[in-house]
């Protein structure tokens, strides 16, 4: 998924903050909650060492981990699953590191809130 695949369907009628939209992307992402059932089972990197998908230092950018999240049947949802609370945020999920899902979700949120503050214009230009 990239920034340009986000788009700005709303999950709430009210402009939302960084932290309220990672649950809200999540379920944008995964709709079924398919995150819930063991999906790791799946994984293209099941039984690789948990390090190889670790990001410590600026300019890390994961390509050994995101080789296997490339061809992985379930990067989608273990993507959804990354911005669920307790998962380490410096973890390649997703074929994503911690960096680029905030900056992904970050833009999901600037789409959403332009989104809902043009249909309040648009409302209250109708009423007027």
């Amino acid at each position: 998924m990239t920034q340009r695949e986000v788009l700005p369907e709303l999950v709430s009628q009210d402009e939302i903050t960084l932290k309220e939209a990672a649950p809200l992307f999540a379920n944008y992402i995964d709709p079924q909650g398919e995150r819930w059932r063991n999906y790791e089972a799946d994984a293209a990197c099941l039984g690789q060492d948990p390090e190889l998908f670790m990001i410590y230092g600026k300019g890390e950018h994961g390509t050994d981990a995101k080789a296997f999240c490339r061809t992985c049947p379930v990067a989608r949802i273990c993507l959804a699953a990354a911005y669920d609370p307790g998962v380490d945020r410096h973890a390649v999920r997703g074929n994503m590191t911690g960096g680029e899902r905030k900056r992904l979700l970050q833009s999901f949120v600037m789409k959403h809130n332009a989104v809902v503050a043009r249909r309040r214009q648009t409302e209250e230009s109708t009423a007027a």
